[in-house]
């Protein structure tokens, strides 16, 4: 421990990386040896002040979500790059009205489904056409077009649980649990099925996926009611990824196959 603080008295000794960042993550996802751990800076919209813009410009541009991104890249040697729907993204394309500020996130100002008894009116959305979604997804476009050949590139998906709570409210989406749980389950089966046809686009693009779920917590929720309203409807957009990821691949097989046979047959 001594010997640690003198070090960190004297300054730290950065090696110079042995790896690039997509050498490092295919290394790192496969259980191999890497030269150190991969680090990605996920600052997302709260980083727009330092370059100069606007958080509500951010929002709203394609060009700024990458320039955001590759300024992230050529001053931290961020290991990743990537954009998020942001927690309100999804909700808004869905119809709920969001509050967006200069210097601060974006708040929901108007759930798009005021209580349980409107979930009927819940809306199955155009991800090529609705809320800010296709901006975020040219936004995407952009980084893999600038950084794609430099480290992996990922789009960050909102847990349905936490979009309902931006559809509904979180207070209502609460009461609606316990009063009427049956339409919370309606209303998570709609976000489920919007969460995968934007999952679809950024598989078409041929990008990494995450997820962010904060409003999954136990803070908030029991672990029961974890289980009954947010689990099964995240495992189901996981299970859209596997399936057609695997449907991908037989599709690549398939295609590979027809064309070794094709030139066989010419030969």
């Amino acid at each position: 421990m001594k010997d640690l603080i003198e070090q960190y008295g004297k300054g730290l000794v950065i090696k110079k990386d042995e790896l690039t960042a997509i050498e490092r993550t295919k290394l790192f996802d496969e259980g191999k040896p890497i030269d150190r751990i991969p680090c990605c800076l996920d600052t997302g919209e709260t980083m727009a002040p330092l370059l100069g813009f606007s958080i509500d410009d951010y929002y709203h541009s394609s060009k700024l979500m990458c320039d955001l991104e590759v300024y992230l890249h050529e001053n931290f040697h961020s290991d990743g790059a990537g954009l998020s729907t942001t927690l309100r993204g999804m909700a808004e394309a869905m119809g709920s009205e969001i509050r967006y500020f200069d210097n601060n996130i974006a708040q929901l100002k108007k759930p798009a489904v005021p209580s349980w008894h409107d979930v009927d009116s819940a809306k199955l959305v155009d991800v090529d056409k609705d809320g800010r979604l296709p901006i975020i997804l040219e936004g995407l476009r952009l980084v893999k077009e600038k950084l794609g050949d430099k480290v992996p590139i990922s789009g960050t998906v909102t847990g349905p649980f936490t979009i309902a709570a931006m559809v509904m409210g979180t207070e209502q989406l609460m009461i609606g649990m316990i009063k009427k749980p049956e339409k919370i389950k309606q209303l998570m089966e709609v976000i489920t099925e919007n969460n995968n046809r934007y999952i679809q686009r950024l598989i078409d693009m041929g990008v990494g996926i995450g997820f962010a779920d904060p409003v999954s917590l136990t803070a908030l929720i029991s672990v029961k009611q974890y289980e009954t309203f947010s689990l099964p409807y995240f495992q189901k957009n996981v299970d859209f990824i596997k399936s057609t990821l695997l449907k991908s691949r037989e599709q690549a097989a398939a295609c590979i196959f027809a064309a070794q046979a094709v030139a066989c047959g010419s030969c």
